[in-house]
């Protein structure tokens, strides 16, 4: 009855491979193979600090897993465990950056609606009068810019994105900062 239960056409896994028994904390050199299987597959992969996210067709993905374990025990480790999260969607075609820009999309939208009133409240004087004038430009062009960025480079790019703009009181400047620790800048020069 199940044996005609076809697996799904593609999926992505997310999975962490973890030798064990190595007498040695770093697992670098492992996910250094690792990783130099995953790019002679051909397969698309992210390698992330727990783990390493593959797509591709069903039965690709799951055998480059199964690869993993094969070059791990290879390099003399005699027990490997690895945990998994597999994802399939039939509906329609997602990639994990596809996921992920998503999520951006709607916190970019948080962030740039945080900054539209904050810049609102700065704008005024203390009358409560707005201090600009909108005038009417015959040419007008805007840029929005995101910068995504993780690690050390959220504070460069943060910096760099206070330098570019006119940040002239303090609540602008925490949102700049609130956005470059959510890892999403998004400003308009």
């Amino acid at each position: 009855m199940y044996a005609s239960i076809q697996t799904p056409a593609a999926c992505y896994v997310d999975f962490c491979l973890i030798p064990i028994g190595t007498h040695n904390v770093s697992v670098a050199q492992e996910v250094a193979d690792v990783q130099r299987l995953l790019k002679d597959s051909g397969l698309f992969y992210t390698m992330h600090s727990s783990g390493t996210t593959v797509e591709g067709s069903w039965d690709e993905v799951m055998k480059v897993v199964g690869q993993a374990h094969s070059v791990v025990h290879q390099g003399g480790v005699k027990r490997v465990q690895t945990s998994m999260r597999v994802g399939t969607r039939t509906d329609k075609s997602q990639t994990a950056a596809d996921k992920v820009r998503r999520i951006e999309d709607i916190l970019s939208q948080d962030t740039a609606g945080r900054h539209e009133q904050d810049d609102d409240e700065d704008n005024k004087t203390q009358d409560g009068q707005n201090e600009f004038t909108p005038t009417t430009t015959t040419t007008t062009t805007t840029t929005t810019t995101t910068i995504t960025t993780t690690g050390i480079a959220t504070t460069t790019a943060a910096g760099a994105a206070i330098k570019g703009l006119n940040a002239r009181s303090p609540r602008r400047l925490m949102s700049l900062t609130r956005a470059s620790r959510m890892g999403i800048l998004s400003f308009e020069v």
